[in-house]
Order: C-alpha cells, then sequence, then structure tokens
C-alpha cells in the first residue's frame, strides 16, 4: 500500500537559504553593512542595504547568475517575516545609487582613461572581510595584485589588449579573499596610474583592516619604478615578475651558480643576481628560474652551439 505523506507549506526548493541568511545575520555582516551605507529608505518598511546584499547572495548562492534570476527565489519567501527577499528592481536601484562617477586621467598622448576608485565599497570589503572573521587586525598577509578582464558588451566598455571589449580592473586578494577592485578602462595600460591605485590600497589596509602587508607578489604588469617605490614603502617584501630582458640572456647562460628546485611540481634551476638596472641604491635582486627547453617543447634541440638550451624567467 502507497503511503501518502502530507507536505508541509514550510517546505519549499530554496529551504536552504534559512540557514544561509541565519548565519548571514549572526556573522554581523548585515549590522555592517547597514552601518556603513546608512539608511536606505525614509520608513521602516523600507529594505536596508543588508536585505538587499542578502538577496543577492541568496540568488547567486542558488545558481542565478544575473540579478534578475533573485525572482525565481522571492516567491517562496515573500510571506516570512524573519527573512526579506528584495525584488530585482529595488537591488538595482539601490546598487546604481550606491556607485560613484570615474575620474578621468589623461595620458602624455592626450588620450583620457576613466578609473572608477569607490573608496565606500573598498572599505566595506574590508570591514566585511574583519566582521566573518577572515581579515583581524595585526595580521601578517600576503598581498597579492593584479589586472582582471571583464568581458561586457556596455556602452562603455572598451577593447582590450586580450581582444575582447570590457572593463580592466585592478584586483587584490589575500589569501584568496579579494580585498579590493578599482575598476579602469579596459584599454588603458596596467601600469598607468597604477602606483595611485596601490598606494590607496595600501592605505586603506594599514588604516581600516590594520593589516601587515609581509609579501606582495604581482606580475610585470607592475615592473616600473615608480610602481616599485611605491610598494617598497609599505611591504617587508616584494616579488614582481621582471620583463623580459634579452640583454641579460648572456649573463644568466654564463651563470654557473644554480640550485635545482621544483616549483608546481616541475624541476628547475634558480639563482639569484644582483639587479641594479633601476633604482641602484635599493639593492635589488634580480632571482631567475630555467628550465630545459625541451620540457617546454619536446620538439626542441637539447643542446645548442653553446651547450644546453635553457628557457629563463626572471
Amino acid at each position: 500500500m502507497a503511503k501518502i505523506q502530507l507536505k508541509s507549506d514550510n517546505i519549499n526548493p530554496f529551504g536552504g537559504l534559512f540557514s544561509i541568511f541565519s548565519m548571514f545575520n549572526r556573522s554581523g555582516l548585515r549590522s555592517v553593512i547597514d552601518g556603513h551605507l546608512g539608511k536606505r529608505g525614509a520608513t521602516k518598511a523600507a529594505f536596508t542595504h543588508g536585505d538587499v546584499f542578502a538577496s543577492l547572495f541568496g540568488s547567486y548562492l542558488c545558481g542565478g547568475d544575473c540579478i534578475e534570476d533573485v525572482m525565481d527565489i522571492k516567491s517562496f519567501w515573500d510571506n516570512r517575516e524573519d527573512i526579506r527577499v528584495c525584488s530585482s528592481d529595488v537591488i538595482l536601484r539601490t546598487l546604481r545609487g550606491l556607485s560613484e562617477d570615474s575620474v578621468h586621467y589623461e595620458s602624455g598622448q592626450g588620450k583620457s582613461y576613466a578609473f572608477n576608485v569607490d573608496e565606500r565599497m573598498n572599505i566595506l570589503l574590508l570591514k566585511c572581510l574583519a566582521a566573518a572573521g577572515q581579515l583581524n587586525p595585526g595580521d601578517c598577509v600576503d598581498l597579492d595584485f593584479d589586472h582582471q578582464l571583464i568581458a561586457a558588451d556596455k556602452k562603455d566598455a572598451k577593447y582590450s589588449y586580450k581582444k575582447a571589449d570590457g572593463y580592466f580592473p585592478g584586483v587584490a586578494s589575500i589569501g584568496g579573499l579579494i580585498a579590493e577592485v578599482e575598476n579602469r578602462d579596459g584599454n588603458a595600460n596596467v601600469r598607468f596610474h597604477q602606483a595611485d591605485t596601490l598606494e590607496r590600497l595600501f592605505n586603506r589596509l594599514e588604516k581600516h583592516a590594520r593589516v601587515v602587508v609581509r609579501n606582495f607578489r604581482a606580475d610585470c604588469g607592475s615592473f616600473s619604478e615608480e610602481i616599485i617605490v611605491v610598494v617598497s614603502s609599505h611591504c617587508e617584501h616584494f616579488y614582481i615578475r621582471a620583463s623580459n630582458c634579452q640583454s641579460r640572456h648572456a649573463e644568466f647562460m654564463e651563470h654557473e651558480d644554480w640550485t635545482e628546485a621544483e616549483i608546481g611540481g616541475q624541476k628547475c634551476g634558480v639563482t639569484s643576481l644582483r639587479f641594479d638596472t633601476m633604482l641602484p641604491d635599493m639593492n635589488l635582486r634580480l632571482v631567475v628560474q630555467r628550465t630545459p627547453v625541451t620540457d617546454e617543447d619536446p620538439d626542441a634541440e637539447p643542446e645548442g652551439i653553446f651547450g644546453a638550451e635553457y628557457i629563463y624567467r626572471c
């Protein structure tokens, strides 16, 4: 005989969000968001900024990939007094109200590039990391910085060297946690006003997160004197990938003091050389890595006229 079970009206396909919203409140994130961004409406019935961000988080955690997808979960929570899910229109209006105007910098060639700093939201990001216990005052952290292309077909999206229209924000992360996003035009050179971006980043970390940057890491997009001067004044050590330098290739080939190491599962030789091409008073070191050319290309000739062939990175 078949068993018939009456389904409770409290059961819904997005019931897992109850524990998510509960944790969102208990962690203090809602209080931090509302305290930092202020009151949103004139009446108690108005959605708060905490409601807006909780709704957005809930939508993404349920597989939503655009703001309008929040409407798929909203109807299941409309009768709950303890959980308030906003409509997509409310979320969009709120996010637009939180946006800040871009600032424009002019290059030496007379071209103008837009940057969007949004200091208020970047400070909120650090406060949320602190509220979640992921970033605590006094922590010694490793800071990574890079520019990430966000492809978009928006009106103000610019064509980038990645061969796509979009934006090219500078993104800072600490142990995989996003600590800053500062947007810039997709066609802006990554070094253009990057020193200003990093100065704002370090000042924000020191003032609002109160952490100590132990190591700073970046790719060759940060390889310039101006950027190195800024970075060196805010951290204990920094590691910036150097641009390829063909003039040093002969020096690398003649160097004999190599230490065998394994990086990312690949065996290679590493060494450290004095680097005085720029900022000689800082006593910079150039760390060089070499791998046999056959490790990169099995069909390549392992020996050249000067001996074993290597690929060098520094």
